[in-house]
């Protein structure tokens, strides 16, 4: 599986599309031209007579063709071989974040349900150890540190409970998740890097499979560009028509080398993500010019 389906720049995008109208004209009139230099078909009619008796060299041509048949069929066997199994996988993959996703959500409800009881109870107990005029005061201290290390175990909870299963996906819908996201991360900046976030078209109306992906898509960008972009604005447009959902996320950092990128877990799980859903992920950038990563999905 390759993990990035086109990681590319503006020159390197232009210079592949080219390249794919130009080879086809190019091999046509080369081949022409040496044809015609070397008078390659006299030579080679020439050189057949001498043999045609023996041999019928000049039934090669229609062996050559009928070879030439045989080998489109057998690539277009393959091809379609190919691309049976590159669905069963596509669909194996969207079967593994599944479960993935369903695991993270069981995890989540039971640090809510279980332990986050028993932290709540903890804390409880320990304020009645505080109550009372007679209280000795290392009682008292000892109540008030078992308070804070509560506090900050359940704050700990919440944290990855969040990371687990995004808040209000469930209830509130993928906008209100996702706004709620970029709210979490301005304040975690704090005006360092600004997030602005613009949603095109109503995107609450989704399946949970397209709704986890977006959201895990705007998610690691948003992560990924806070590692190691050194941005000071990220700008996330999210759009939906009939047919296509699309992702964009584009950020004014340093960039990097398309040409050798650094592919880590964050952009591979991106790229899993939008494969399994049969989109294309690609990725604009250089070096000091920022980065736009754009995740098309189709809508089924």
């Amino acid at each position: 599986m390759q993990p990035i389906n086109r990681v590319l720049n503006q020159t390197q995008h232009k210079r592949k599309i080219l390249l794919g109208l130009t080879f086809v004209p190019l091999a046509f009139f080369s081949t022409y031209m040496i044809s015609s230099y070397f008078s390659l078909s006299e030579r080679f009619t020439a050189w057949a007579s001498n043999y045609e008796e023996i041999a019928e060299i000049d039934e090669l041509p229609i062996a050559l063709l009928a070879s030439l048949m045989a080998m489109v069929w057998f690539a277009t066997q393959r091809i379609a071989e190919s691309r049976e199994l590159i669905k069963r996988n596509t669909a194996l993959l969207q079967q593994v974040l599944e479960v993935q996703e369903a695991e993270r959500k069981s995890i989540a409800r039971n640090l809510h349900d279980d332990l986050g009881q028993y932290l709540n109870a903890i804390k409880a107990e320990a304020a009645s150890l505080c109550m009372g005029d007679s209280i000795n005061s290392d009682i008292f201290a000892t109540a008030q540190r078992i308070t804070q290390n509560t506090n900050h175990a359940y704050n700990a909870t919440k944290l990855m409970m969040h990371t687990l299963r995004p808040v209000g996906l469930d209830e509130l819908g993928l906008s209100a998740a996702i706004e709620h996201l970029v709210d979490q991360w301005n304040t975690a900046f704090q005006s360092n890097t600004i997030i602005k976030l613009a949603i095109h078209g109503n995107i609450d109306n989704l399946g949970e499979s397209l709704n986890i992906a977006i959201f895990r898509i705007v998610q690691e960008g948003i992560t990924n560009i806070a590692k190691h972009a050194k941005a000071k604005e990220i700008n996330i447009q999210l759009t939906i028509s009939q047919k296509l959902f699309r992702v964009e996320l584009s950020d004014n950092g340093i960039g990097f080398d398309t040409e050798n990128p650094n592919v880590g877990y964050g952009l591979l799980g991106m790229s899993e993500r939008v494969e399994a859903l049969s989109g294309e992920l690609i990725i604009y950038s250089a070096f000091k010019q920022g980065t736009r990563l754009t995740a098309e999905i189709p809508i089924n």
